[in-house]
């Protein structure tokens, strides 16, 4: 793997900022006993029906008006009782961390990988077929969290962030259009796998881990791993040393078409300060890290999303400048790519891909400083065919935070900082 030398960036930023799972609970491998005797827990399905129940909506979003958001559901009620009683009221991750459609229903994304509450309460894989009443438990999780949903083709999967077993075997999770959950507890020398993605045929996935010897001499590899047979098993495609530092983790993935699969991550030092970005473009045969004038090589990447008809978006921050800023990049088929100008004096909390009309979605509060979020924010919903022509949806002053949003049923949803789902009703042609 091609690689710069350590001093080529020097980002005195702290994960606890930067990235809120980051330091997760790592320090959990240390107890692991057998990762043999969990290899042979590789499946585990779980009955459902993931059949759409209800024709998405085709209308295009430009032009229509979103309503002031209103309470709708706060679907991890148990967990947040739990949390709240064990961290006796001090902050926890208490969000809606994602929000995603598939085979007609809304599902959410829940937990807390840096306190790891998953072992105190099942983190379950929760979604609703009807606007009204509380989500479905379609299957309970092995993960201190549920970060997001990823399409795959016609599968919808979760890369398992942190998971409650012992270490040093990651899991992943997928389900069909008409089938049950099956879990994959088959990802070597996985401690955190961070997001899964389809490219030339193949699945793969990213994370941290190390085998047993080399976790306890305090070598951390970013990972890179592959699977052919829908994660039945797990090869390792690549890895990344944290030269005995701190950590080194892969943590998003970007495919454009066949020809690349964009690669981000980060290295950190002894004290939890990022020194390197490791982000890189990989053809299915060889790694090579992006170089230094491309723009996302300064890029720290919080998400990504594959957009129609070809190319991508990155969002998250540049650490290149000082302060850092946040930044929603497009990203061209061919890997060419700019920071959304019409979007650069704002910090992008989340965007969407509204899949029937191909438009983006996305929330938005005042400032591009990163890091810098105030309580109670002002919020603007904002779409766009183009990634330069974007129209307001609608706006309003938010009790707190939004995390996530999703277009479900004519509405757009929200998840909130604080664990609820807010539903705004569209209207208009």
């Amino acid at each position: 793997m091609a690689g710069r030398g350590k001093n080529w960036l020097l980002v005195r930023l702290l994960l606890v900022t930067l990235v809120p799972w980051a330091l997760g609970s790592c320090g959990e491998a240390a107890s692991s006993t057998s990762a043999t005797a969990d290899a042979a827990k590789t499946t585990d399905t779980v009955a459902g029906d993931a059949a759409a129940d209800a024709a998405p909506v085709a209308t295009p979003l430009t032009g229509r008006k979103m309503a002031k958001p209103q309470l709708a559901w706060v679907p991890a009620q148990d967990f947040l009782d739990v949390g709240t009683a064990k961290l006796a009221g001090k902050p926890f991750r208490s969000g809606v961390h994602d929000l995603q459609v598939y085979g007609g229903r809304l599902y959410v994304a829940y937990g807390d990988a840096d306190n790891n509450l998953g072992r105190d309460i099942p983190i379950q894989v929760r979604s609703w077929t009807s606007e009204v009443g509380p989500p479905a438990a379609e299957t309970a999780t092995d993960e201190e969290e549920v970060e997001r949903y990823r399409f795959l083709g016609d599968q919808l999967w979760i890369a398992g962030v942190d998971a409650t077993e012992d270490a040093w075997l990651g899991n992943v999770y997928l389900r069909g259009p008409a089938s049950g959950w099956v879990k994959r507890r088959t990802v070597q020398n996985g401690v955190h796998v961070h997001d899964v993605a389809r490219f030339q045929g193949a699945t793969y996935a990213v994370g941290s881990g190390a085998t047993p010897d080399e976790w306890k001499k305090g070598k951390i590899y970013g990972h890179l791993w592959r699977t052919d047979d829908d994660g039945a098993s797990f090869d390792i495609a690549e890895r990344t040393y944290n030269q005995s530092k701190g950590d080194a983790r892969w943590i998003r993935l970007l495919p454009l078409g066949d020809t690349q699969l964009l690669v981000f991550g980060y290295k950190t030092d002894a004290k939890g300060a990022i020194w390197q970005l490791p982000n890189s473009s990989w053809d299915g045969a060889a790694l090579a890290t992006l170089a230094t004038d491309h723009p996302l090589a300064t890029a720290f990447a919080m998400d990504t999303e594959v957009l129609p008809g070809g190319g991508g978006l990155v969002r998250g921050a540049d650490i290149a400048s000082k302060p850092a800023l946040a930044r929603l990049w497009h990203v061209q088929a061919d890997g060419s790519a700019q920071a959304v100008e019409a979007l650069q004096d704002q910090t992008v909390v989340d965007q969407f891909v509204h899949l029937p009309t191909g438009e983006v979605v996305v929330v938005t509060r005042p400032g591009a400083t990163w890091g810098q979020a105030p309580a109670a924010p002002h919020l603007q919903v904002l779409v766009s065919k183009d990634m330069q022509t974007w129209t307001l949806l609608g706006e309003w002053d938010a009790e707190v935070g939004v995390e996530s949003l999703a277009v479900w049923r004519d509405a757009i949803y929200f998840g909130t900082t604080d664990g609820k789902v807010l539903r705004a009703a569209l209207s208009g042609p």
